[in-house]
């Protein structure tokens, strides 16, 4: 049994499990309506929502993909698409807070194709379905399945950060005190905006009451979630599925640039990463697109901007990095590309409030920064860049010793399964307490 005490404070255990659960001969969905906010684009929750429905439909089992915007392009999947545009794009304030069109097609579906055993997953909800999908859902509240990707099931901003300082918040959701703190990255009345919306999500569906089952992506979620009511028994760990780069070590000792893969946006950092470069005089490529994207590249046209690549693109310029950097302002709590890149022997660069950073920093895969610091960061890659020795070590260990830091896809769609299966069979339920994953079985001790 191995503990470490993650940034947040949280204490996690991790136990080699004597054996992972095997799949049993009992009622097994017959199809899954995965909900999501985007079918196109729309970030990390997006593409698991489509790996889960393309692995789910391979396996010989119906699926129907529900989205915000356009229809999935997937052969042997039915597409169900409202076809609209995210809130915040359109200026749809009021269908923010509640998407009758949403709930009214949704709940249209359910009448119409509803049976015993189809399971209802819903992933992103914010952007374009907001809190009207969960209304229908309480018909068939008993097999409804609920991502956590983020907090925005709990706190309104969604990351339990202070934006205007930077500083993770530790204030209980839609408490008087909560109400009262400008902490939105965009102004005080999108704070009260975003409140707004999660009191009508909390009247329409009562997460902390009607949930059966919410899945988190890291144990270390629990805790945070727990502030607004939602209690452990109705949480389960499921480890995101990580495919790295390369299947073989790239030589990180041989390569100076520093690699950025995500969305830019505030939270996620480009900026800060674009600034620590610069500052420090290093090369930067960035991959992704988002609205910041058009500010950043006037600012500092050192750092090579590439836009959005394919997964393969992707690849090939990881095998010219040594290093990748995730400068994310909120707690991060999983961090797929971080991930990817440790699993292809990256070194990376997060900050210290990220759920992986302490066994980062044990493993010595990577360096640790405060968040929200350019200063920090610059210095954190200058560490990483003039020691080539150094990044050898760190790759090595980053290649070999960070395996029980995610799943792979096949065992994270058996493990999806087999929450699927617990929930149409509710006594075999109460012997699967524990979400057990192949190589750790998670268990999260009380919030500080």
């Amino acid at each position: 049994m191995t503990a470490y005490k993650a940034s947040s404070g949280v204490a996690v255990l991790l136990f080699a499990p004597p054996k992972s659960r095997q799949p049993l001969a009992l009622a097994q969905p017959e199809r899954v309506v995965v909900i999501n906010d985007y079918a196109k684009g729309g970030g990390g929750a997006a593409a698991l929502a489509r790996l889960s429905a393309e692995g789910l439909k391979a396996k010989g089992i119906d699926v129907v993909y529900f989205s915000g915007d356009a229809a999935l392009q997937s052969e042997g999947i039915d597409a169900f698409a409202l076809h609209e545009k995210p809130l915040l794009e359109s200026k749809a304030f009021v269908k923010g807070l509640y998407n009758s069109r949403a709930a009214s097609e949704l709940a249209r579906w359910i009448d119409q194709h509803d049976t015993p055993r189809t399971i209802y997953h819903l992933h992103n909800w914010s952007h374009i379905l907001s809190p009207a999908v969960f209304t229908p859902l309480k018909k068939v509240r008993g097999r409804v399945v609920l991502s956590a990707h983020d907090f925005f099931l709990a706190c309104p901003n969604g990351g339990f950060v202070h934006y205007g300082t930077n500083a993770p918040c530790g204030l209980e959701p839609l408490s008087a005190a909560c109400l009262r703190s400008n902490c939105d990255k965009r102004s005080y009345a999108h704070k009260l905006w975003r409140s707004a919306r999660q009191m009508v999500r909390n009247a329409v569906y009562d997460v902390a009451e009607l949930a059966p089952r919410i899945l988190t992506i890291h144990p270390a979620m629990h805790p945070y979630l727990q502030r607004s009511g939602i209690s452990e028994p109705l949480m389960r760990a499921l480890l995101n599925p990580v495919t790295p780069y390369h299947n073989g070590r790239i030589a990180a000792e041989d390569n100076r640039s520093i690699l950025y893969v995500g969305r830019l946006d505030y939270e996620k950092g480009a900026d800060l990463a674009a600034e620590a470069a610069t500052k420090a005089g290093l090369s930067l490529v960035v991959i992704g697109d988002g609205p910041l994207r058009t500010e950043l590249v006037a600012r500092f046209p050192s750092v090579r901007f590439l836009g959005q690549q394919t997964k393969s693109e992707i690849a090939a310029h990881a095998t010219k990095a040594a290093a990748l950097v995730m400068p994310t302002r909120y707690p991060e709590p999983f961090g797929l590309v971080a991930v990817e890149a440790l699993w292809s022997g990256l070194p990376v660069i997060l900050p210290n409030t990220s759920f992986f950073a302490d066994e980062i920093d044990r493993l010595d895969a990577g360096v640790l920064f405060t968040p929200g610091d350019a200063d920090a960061l610059a210095q954190a890659m200058k560490i990483l860049i003039v020691d080539p020795e150094r990044r050898h070590e760190m790759s090595l260990s980053a290649f070999h010793n960070t395996r029980h830091l995610a799943n792979t896809p096949e065992v994270w769609l058996q493990e999806l399964l087999l929450e699927y299966r617990d929930l149409l069979n509710p006594a075999q339920n109460q012997k699967n307490q524990e979400t057990t994953q192949e190589g750790a079985t998670y268990r999260v001790g009380a919030a500080p």
